[in-house]
């Protein structure tokens, strides 16, 4: 009797260790980090934001942006997403924005939606806007609708897999288009390739 017990408690005990040594309790991290989890055929959040921060960062680069002092106006134009995931557009296109804005060389309009008109994210500036257009369509004031550049942006997904092993490559484009000619005068894209029969956590 007491060597069955003794088994017993020591069955628990070392249930008990397990279960404590494979615990991990809920706990902040750094979202830009090396611990936030991996997937092998997603694209995480922190993909598609570093995607966006990186090409914003290449259109900084290339000195088209700001002239005579004066930041560009750039609205944003066409998000396609042409994956078999649901990306947060607002989340992506917010990185792109606050990238721009923080340079100091351009200001994004936020008064035309995706299809060219009045009425985008503010809904309050969008009023404004429509406001002080006259019925003949001309500004009464200096229009503020007028941007020089729309920016798009597109995401591509392309699967690959060799017996266990599993791989997608996400491609991310970004365009900066003359609204007065209609020429692409500035293009990037980035690719992340993840590879792997498990997520894991890090990168």
């Amino acid at each position: 009797m007491t060597k069955l017990l003794s088994t017993t408690a020591l069955a628990v005990a070392a249930a008990c260790f397990v279960g404590a040594c494979t615990n991990n309790p809920a706990r902040r991290i750094d979202p830009q980090g090396t611990e936030t989890i991996t997937t092998y055929d997603q694209l995480d959040i922190q993909d598609a934001t570093d995607a966006a921060a990186e090409l914003s960062e290449s259109l900084l680069a290339s000195g088209r942006l700001g002239k005579d002092g004066e930041p560009s106006i750039i609205a944003i134009d066409r998000y396609i997403n042409n994956t078999t995931q649901q990306i947060d557009r607002d989340e992506v296109i917010k990185k792109i924005r606050v990238t721009l804005n923080k340079a100091g060389v351009a200001q994004t309009l936020t008064t035309i939606d995706s299809r060219g008109e009045t009425g985008g994210e503010s809904n309050i500036a969008s009023k404004f806007a429509k406001e002080n257009i006259d019925n003949e369509g001309s500004a009464v004031t200096p229009d503020p609708l007028v941007p020089d550049y729309a920016l798009t942006y597109k995401i591509l997904e392309n699967k690959a897999r060799a017996g266990k092993i599993r791989q997608t490559t996400f491609t991310f484009q970004m365009s900066l288009v003359d609204v007065r000619n209609g020429l692409a005068v500035w293009e990037d894209e980035k690719q992340i390739t993840k590879q792997g029969d498990k997520s894991s956590v890090g990168w």
